[in-house]
């Protein structure tokens, strides 16, 4: 499983190149996630997480 987050698809894109390149395509299933959802206490310490990922940010993860 992998979570997409908001504003990091270039960490999305080389995790996903990590994945493709170290293990072999029979040993993995891979499961995108879209889920996350803000949490207000912990926003305010990272204010770029403070919103949910867009349609664009994870079409274009998958």
């Amino acid at each position: 499983r992998h979570l997409v987050l908001p504003g990091c698809r270039k960490d999305s894109f080389e995790i996903l190149r990590w994945i493709s390149s170290n293990l072999p395509p029979e040993k993995y299933m891979l499961s995108l996630m879209s889920q996350y959802t803000p949490f207000p206490v912990r926003s305010k310490d990272y204010p770029e997480l403070n919103r949910k990922v867009t349609s664009f940010e994870y079409d274009s993860v998958v």
